[in-house]
Protein backbone atom coordinates (compact mmCIF):
# COMPACT_ATOMS: atom_id res chain seq x y z
CA UNK A 1 0.00 0.00 0.00
CA UNK A 2 1.34 3.07 -1.31
CA UNK A 3 1.78 5.69 1.87
CA UNK A 4 0.20 9.47 2.02
CA UNK A 5 3.85 10.68 1.89
CA UNK A 6 4.39 9.32 -1.67
CA UNK A 7 1.10 10.50 -3.18
CA UNK A 8 1.40 13.37 -5.43
CA UNK A 9 -0.98 15.88 -6.52
CA UNK A 10 -1.44 18.43 -8.95
CA UNK A 11 -1.30 21.24 -6.18
CA UNK A 12 1.56 20.44 -4.72
CA UNK A 13 3.61 20.44 -7.87
CA UNK A 14 1.94 23.68 -8.61
CA UNK A 15 3.28 24.96 -5.45
CA UNK A 16 6.65 23.27 -6.41
CA UNK A 17 6.33 25.35 -9.43
CA UNK A 18 6.25 28.86 -7.88
CA UNK A 19 8.74 28.39 -4.93
CA UNK A 20 11.23 27.11 -7.69
CA UNK A 21 10.26 30.52 -10.22
CA UNK A 22 10.56 32.80 -7.74
CA UNK A 23 14.00 31.64 -5.62
CA UNK A 24 15.60 32.00 -9.48
CA UNK A 25 14.37 35.30 -9.42
CA UNK A 26 15.32 36.67 -6.43
CA UNK A 27 19.05 34.50 -6.96
CA UNK A 28 19.02 36.91 -10.47
CA UNK A 29 18.20 40.22 -8.32
CA UNK A 30 21.06 38.70 -6.36
CA UNK A 31 23.63 38.04 -8.87
CA UNK A 32 24.03 34.22 -8.07
CA UNK A 33 25.69 31.94 -10.25
CA UNK A 34 23.96 31.35 -13.64
CA UNK A 35 24.16 27.83 -13.25
CA UNK A 36 22.09 27.70 -10.57
CA UNK A 37 19.71 30.18 -11.63
CA UNK A 38 19.33 27.71 -14.51
CA UNK A 39 18.74 24.62 -12.56
CA UNK A 40 15.96 26.70 -10.21
CA UNK A 41 14.09 27.43 -13.73
CA UNK A 42 14.74 24.21 -14.98
CA UNK A 43 13.23 22.60 -11.10
CA UNK A 44 10.31 24.93 -11.49
CA UNK A 45 9.46 24.32 -15.23
CA UNK A 46 9.10 20.50 -14.71
CA UNK A 47 7.15 20.61 -11.71
CA UNK A 48 4.45 22.71 -14.02
CA UNK A 49 4.67 20.11 -16.74
CA UNK A 50 3.71 17.83 -14.02
CA UNK A 51 0.93 20.00 -12.53
CA UNK A 52 -0.55 20.42 -15.59
CA UNK A 53 -0.52 16.52 -16.24
CA UNK A 54 -2.03 16.08 -13.38
CA UNK A 55 -4.80 18.45 -13.87
CA UNK A 56 -3.73 22.20 -12.94
CA UNK A 57 -5.96 24.65 -13.96
CA UNK A 58 -3.13 27.12 -12.85
CA UNK A 59 -0.22 25.33 -14.49
CA UNK A 60 -0.53 26.71 -18.12
CA UNK A 61 -0.02 30.60 -17.12
CA UNK A 62 2.95 29.14 -15.61
CA UNK A 63 4.12 27.30 -18.34
CA UNK A 64 3.25 30.10 -20.97
CA UNK A 65 5.56 32.53 -18.66
CA UNK A 66 8.40 29.33 -18.86
CA UNK A 67 7.82 28.85 -22.75
CA UNK A 68 7.33 32.58 -23.25
CA UNK A 69 10.97 33.44 -21.80
CA UNK A 70 12.86 30.23 -22.19
CA UNK A 71 13.42 29.15 -18.97
CA UNK A 72 14.02 26.14 -18.08
CA UNK A 73 13.06 24.71 -21.41
CA UNK A 74 13.53 25.78 -24.87
CA UNK A 75 11.69 29.09 -26.15
CA UNK A 76 8.82 28.20 -28.15
CA UNK A 77 6.12 29.74 -29.32
CA UNK A 78 3.98 27.59 -30.21
CA UNK A 79 3.56 26.29 -26.88
CA UNK A 80 3.85 29.62 -25.66
CA UNK A 81 0.71 30.45 -27.31
CA UNK A 82 -1.07 27.32 -26.64
CA UNK A 83 -0.29 27.58 -22.85
CA UNK A 84 -1.69 31.11 -23.12
CA UNK A 85 -4.94 30.09 -24.96
CA UNK A 86 -5.40 27.57 -22.42
CA UNK A 87 -5.20 29.85 -19.63
CA UNK A 88 -7.35 32.09 -20.86
CA UNK A 89 -10.00 29.04 -20.16
CA UNK A 90 -8.58 28.77 -16.54
CA UNK A 91 -7.46 32.05 -15.34
CA UNK A 92 -8.75 34.46 -17.25
CA UNK A 93 -8.21 37.55 -14.50
CA UNK A 94 -4.58 36.09 -14.20
CA UNK A 95 -3.56 36.64 -17.68
CA UNK A 96 -5.33 39.65 -18.05
CA UNK A 97 -3.61 41.44 -14.79
CA UNK A 98 -0.35 39.63 -14.86
CA UNK A 99 0.93 39.85 -18.14
CA UNK A 100 1.91 42.93 -20.27
CA UNK A 101 0.14 43.69 -23.40
CA UNK A 102 2.85 43.06 -25.44
CA UNK A 103 3.73 39.71 -24.03
CA UNK A 104 0.28 38.44 -25.17
CA UNK A 105 0.09 36.40 -28.12
CA UNK A 106 -1.94 36.55 -30.94
CA UNK A 107 -4.17 33.50 -31.07
CA UNK A 108 -4.26 32.02 -34.94
CA UNK A 109 -7.08 30.52 -35.50
CA UNK A 110 -5.61 27.21 -36.24
CA UNK A 111 -4.50 27.13 -32.84
CA UNK A 112 -8.00 27.41 -31.27
CA UNK A 113 -9.03 23.37 -32.14
CA UNK A 114 -5.45 22.49 -29.67
CA UNK A 115 -6.58 24.98 -27.41
CA UNK A 116 -10.20 23.15 -26.68
CA UNK A 117 -8.16 19.67 -27.11
CA UNK A 118 -6.17 20.65 -23.92
CA UNK A 119 -9.03 22.46 -21.96
CA UNK A 120 -10.86 19.50 -22.48
CA UNK A 121 -8.06 16.97 -21.41
CA UNK A 122 -7.22 18.81 -18.33
CA UNK A 123 -10.74 19.05 -16.79
CA UNK A 124 -10.90 15.71 -18.02
CA UNK A 125 -7.62 14.94 -16.03
CA UNK A 126 -8.66 17.54 -12.66
CA UNK A 127 -11.77 15.00 -12.94
CA UNK A 128 -10.19 11.77 -12.52
CA UNK A 129 -6.62 12.01 -10.54
CA UNK A 130 -7.61 11.44 -6.78
CA UNK A 131 -7.97 14.29 -4.62
CA UNK A 132 -5.04 12.45 -2.38
CA UNK A 133 -3.04 12.28 -5.13
CA UNK A 134 -1.05 9.08 -7.32
CA UNK A 135 2.16 7.64 -6.86
CA UNK A 136 5.35 8.61 -8.90
CA UNK A 137 4.84 6.09 -11.45
CA UNK A 138 1.69 7.16 -12.10
CA UNK A 139 3.12 10.63 -12.54
CA UNK A 140 5.35 9.50 -15.28
CA UNK A 141 2.55 7.89 -16.65
CA UNK A 142 0.37 10.97 -16.99
CA UNK A 143 3.59 12.45 -18.03
CA UNK A 144 3.65 10.47 -21.54
CA UNK A 145 0.12 10.58 -21.82
CA UNK A 146 0.09 14.45 -22.03
CA UNK A 147 3.37 14.45 -23.97
CA UNK A 148 1.76 12.67 -26.65
CA UNK A 149 -1.73 14.22 -26.49
CA UNK A 150 -0.85 17.56 -26.95
CA UNK A 151 -0.11 17.97 -30.76
CA UNK A 152 1.88 21.35 -31.96
CA UNK A 153 1.85 22.64 -35.25
CA UNK A 154 6.05 21.45 -35.86
CA UNK A 155 5.09 17.89 -34.88
CA UNK A 156 6.89 17.98 -32.29
CA UNK A 157 6.66 16.11 -28.65
CA UNK A 158 6.43 18.59 -25.93
CA UNK A 159 8.63 17.44 -23.81
CA UNK A 160 11.42 17.67 -26.09
CA UNK A 161 11.50 21.50 -26.30
CA UNK A 162 12.39 20.81 -22.29
CA UNK A 163 16.32 21.81 -21.75
CA UNK A 164 18.84 18.45 -21.05
CA UNK A 165 18.47 19.68 -18.13
CA UNK A 166 15.44 17.90 -17.21
CA UNK A 167 13.37 15.69 -19.85
CA UNK A 168 14.29 16.66 -23.41
CA UNK A 169 14.77 12.83 -24.45
CA UNK A 170 10.96 11.36 -25.42
CA UNK A 171 12.05 7.78 -25.66
CA UNK A 172 9.52 5.98 -22.54
CA UNK A 173 12.45 4.86 -20.69
CA UNK A 174 14.67 7.28 -21.02
CA UNK A 175 11.99 10.02 -20.29
CA UNK A 176 10.91 7.72 -16.89
CA UNK A 177 14.80 7.72 -15.73
CA UNK A 178 15.76 11.31 -16.06
CA UNK A 179 12.46 12.61 -14.61
CA UNK A 180 12.70 9.92 -11.66
CA UNK A 181 16.73 11.28 -11.31
CA UNK A 182 15.44 14.97 -11.17
CA UNK A 183 12.21 14.47 -8.73
CA UNK A 184 15.22 12.76 -6.30
CA UNK A 185 16.06 15.50 -5.86
CA UNK A 186 13.41 17.78 -4.82
CA UNK A 187 12.55 18.08 -1.06
CA UNK A 188 9.32 16.36 -0.09
CA UNK A 189 6.35 17.80 -0.06
CA UNK A 190 3.26 16.77 2.03
CA UNK A 191 0.93 18.22 4.81
CA UNK A 192 3.36 18.67 7.39
CA UNK A 193 6.24 20.57 5.81
CA UNK A 194 3.50 23.04 4.13
CA UNK A 195 4.11 25.08 6.94
CA UNK A 196 7.63 25.59 6.51
CA UNK A 197 7.51 25.89 2.65
CA UNK A 198 5.15 28.64 2.94
CA UNK A 199 7.73 30.25 5.80
CA UNK A 200 10.51 29.87 3.41
CA UNK A 201 9.00 31.24 0.55
CA UNK A 202 7.84 34.62 2.46
CA UNK A 203 11.26 35.69 1.45
CA UNK A 204 10.54 35.81 -1.75
CA UNK A 205 6.99 36.80 -1.83
CA UNK A 206 8.08 40.85 -2.86
CA UNK A 207 9.18 39.60 -6.04
CA UNK A 208 6.29 41.40 -8.40
CA UNK A 209 7.68 40.97 -12.13
CA UNK A 210 9.95 39.80 -14.79
CA UNK A 211 10.13 41.21 -18.13
CA UNK A 212 6.44 41.79 -17.67
CA UNK A 213 5.13 38.11 -17.35
CA UNK A 214 4.48 38.79 -13.61
CA UNK A 215 5.46 36.62 -11.63
CA UNK A 216 3.09 33.79 -9.72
Amino acid sequence: MIKQKDLNTAEEFQYLGEYYYRLAVDMEDKGEPQKKIDASWSTASINFWQALTLGSTKAPLSLFKCFGQGLGVNKNDDVATLMYGTALQFTPKDCANNIKDENKPVIAKSMQPRIDELVKLVKQTHKQVPSEGISMEKVLDQMDKFNHAIKLPSGKLIQSCFTEKNIQDTKAKELKSKALDLTKNLPNYNKTTIATKNHNSKKINSITSRNGFGIL
